[in-house]
């Protein structure tokens, strides 16, 4: 096993100890936010829910690194700690799989052919930031309790579609414009992210995502389908987009039960 694995399996095992939720959903505690995250947070969380601040998801999809290929993946999401995406992408023999992280302040990415050959790796500050951004974005889809008071988030209206939530991750501030439709769905998101999309150099750039159909898991309601790359709400929107997306699974546990270990993924 690879250094890289057994990090993962750590910051798996970290992310998944449950911490007690943060009491039960009432829509009275969002009856001052702005329109669209009262609306956001009242379709998403039904009244009573355990606040559980995990996440853990299945999906698949497509993402493009030189060209579109298939994926599977597992990925938990700890409100305001860390995230672990563990994946394998392309068809065999020609799989590729890893995993890209957020873990005690740092992140990492690294994958390997065949379990073996390494084919990327990348760490530093530029990655953590970038990774920052990343898990702000999620949390917004895939963690609506996170964008509660209760954990942190503040929010600012700007029209009667959309606002800003505010997240505090790793000591940094991500402002995060949410589109919200009449029924309260998540349509799209938008931020300033840290990357390097097109030129190798790393600064700010324009990151989002549109999302479709929707389901309810543990009382949870959140985005199962979307799209997601750099440039979003600009003429390079189509060609930055790099993820398209399918939630299989998702589950916001808050007993002491047994979670599952994250899959086989970096293995042939």
């Amino acid at each position: 096993m690879h250094g890289h694995d057994v990090t993962t399996w750590q910051a798996w095992h970290e992310l998944t100890t449950l911490t007690p939720a943060v009491g039960r959903f009432d829509p009275a505690d969002v009856a001052d936010l702005p329109a669209p995250a009262r609306r956001l947070l009242e379709f998403a969380l039904e009244p009573g829910v355990a606040l559980s601040p995990i996440v853990v998801l299945a999906m698949e999809g497509r993402i493009r690194l030189r060209a579109w290929m298939s994926f599977t993946a597992r990925q938990v999401l700890h409100v305001g700690r860390g995230m672990v995406w563990a994946a394998r992408v392309g068809p065999r023999p020609l799989t590729v799989s890893g995993s890209d992280l957020l873990w005690r302040g740092r992140a990492g990415l690294d994958f390997w052919l065949w379990g073996r050959v390494p084919v990327a790796h990348a760490v530093g500050p530029d990655v953590d930031l970038s990774t920052i951004g990343r898990m702000a974005a999620e949390t917004v889809a895939w963690a609506p309790q996170g964008l509660l008071p209760a954990l942190g988030a503040t929010w600012l209206g700007l029209d009667d579609r959309r606002a800003v939530v505010v997240l505090t991750i790793e000591g940094h501030e991500v402002h995060v414009v949410v589109t919200v439709d009449d029924t309260g769905r998540l349509r799209e998101l938008e931020l300033d992210r840290w990357g390097d999309p097109e030129t190798g150099v790393f600064g700010w750039h324009v990151f989002g995502g549109t999302f479709t159909d929707h389901a309810t898991f543990d009382g949870v309601t959140i985005p199962t389908a979307g799209r997601v790359g750099w440039d979003h709400g600009t003429r390079g929107q189509a060609a930055g987009e790099f993820l398209e997306f399918a939630i299989t699974d998702a589950r916001f546990p808050n007993l002491a039960v047994d979670l599952d270990r994250p899959p086989v993924l970096l293995d042939t």
